[in-house]
């Protein structure tokens, strides 16, 4: 069933890319499947199923990436997605980058995010976060 799974999401990707949608209609497409992969995520076999949504998600985050590469809440959903996928090295710069160019609301915005369908993964995501927001706060006062 995976294998079909994936192979659908696969096709479905390649089908959505083709259409060549707008940035923002990207963007939304990615941030609703970041979120349908967290509440599948809530379900106990719902793994598998929040994992191809994330990597969905992560698709359409990058292609709204591609017209706005330094758009603080894209960026902060590619980091969010990126982290979900236990990729956590690669989730640091793009969280590191929305919080520098969107500041407190990026921050709040990402804290409400998390609250969306919680996970057990959010409290470390959340920490995460708040740590980076600390550092991306010296580093500016030290500017």
């Amino acid at each position: 069933m995976k294998l079909v799974r994936t192979a659908t999401i696969a096709t479905l990707t390649t089908l959505l890319l083709s259409l060549n949608l707008s940035t923002p209609s990207w963007a939304q497409w990615g941030f609703t499947h970041l979120t349908m992969a967290k509440e599948a995520g809530q379900k106990p076999d719902g793994e598998d199923e929040a994992e191809a949504l994330l990597k969905n998600a992560l698709v359409g985050i990058e292609g709204a990436l591609v017209d706005q590469l330094d758009e603080p809440m894209k960026l902060g959903n590619r980091g969010y997605a990126l982290f979900l996928l236990v990729r956590e090295d690669e989730a640091e710069a793009p969280l590191r980058r929305a919080l520098e160019l969107g500041g407190e609301k990026a921050f709040e915005n990402t804290m409400e995010d998390a609250k969306i369908h919680p996970l057990p993964q959010d409290k470390a995501f959340v920490a995460l976060v708040e740590r980076l927001w600390t550092e991306v706060q010296v580093a500016q006062s030290d500017a």
